[in-house]
């Protein structure tokens, strides 16, 4: 019987590149339940049993999640939305938060702010508005978790009938509570 020696080193260089491929190449784990963005560079957990769906982020939401319908009289979808908004520059959250709340005013009908907060996400500066409009005559609530980060802006919105916010508002804001940069 004719053994081949193999010298140690190059069993040693050859696990070594095996497990270095193996570390390089696999990624955490998915978290059950946790929405994934890879390309966009991101990860949110939506509530259980909501209907996710993917948009172009320019006409739709770049990622929507849905409350199921709770009976026949429901008329309205709660839901969470997240967006980005690619920046030339990165500017101060304050000065874009005013304007993301100017613009909502201009073109949402009978817009009203009530409140206004801050909080942090992931390590990064948040502010948070509550805001009123109305939709095809129905009173509506929102609340806006708005961040910066790399020079791009990010917007999670929680939207519910109006009557139905005080529901949904911990859904929203655990949903934004949420977000990993990934």
């Amino acid at each position: 019987m004719h053994r081949i020696k193999v010298p140690a080193y190059f069993v040693f260089a050859i696990i070594s590149a095996g497990l270095l491929a193996f570390s390089c190449s696999s990624e955490q784990a998915a978290e059950p339940g946790r929405y994934y963005s890879r390309s966009e560079g991101f990860s949110v957990r939506f509530h259980t049993g909501w209907e996710v769906t993917e948009g172009d982020g320019v006409e739709t939401a770049l990622v929507e999640a849905t409350s199921p319908w709770e009976d026949d009289l429901d008329e309205f979808s709660e839901h969470v939305t997240v967006d980005i908004e690619d920046l030339d520059r990165e500017p101060e959250l304050e000065v874009y938060f005013a304007r993301l709340v100017d613009d909502q005013g201009s073109c949402l009908p009978e817009f009203r702010a009530s409140e206004t907060g801050d909080m942090m996400i992931d390590g990064v500066d948040v502010r948070w508005f509550k805001f009123e409009f109305t939709s095809d005559g129905y009173p509506m609530k929102a609340i806006g978790y708005t961040f910066i980060k790399n020079k791009r802006a990010y917007l999670i919105a929680g939207i519910a009938q109006a009557h139905q916010f005080m529901f949904y508002e911990g859904v929203f804001e655990e949903t934004a509570k949420s977000f990993r940069f990934e």
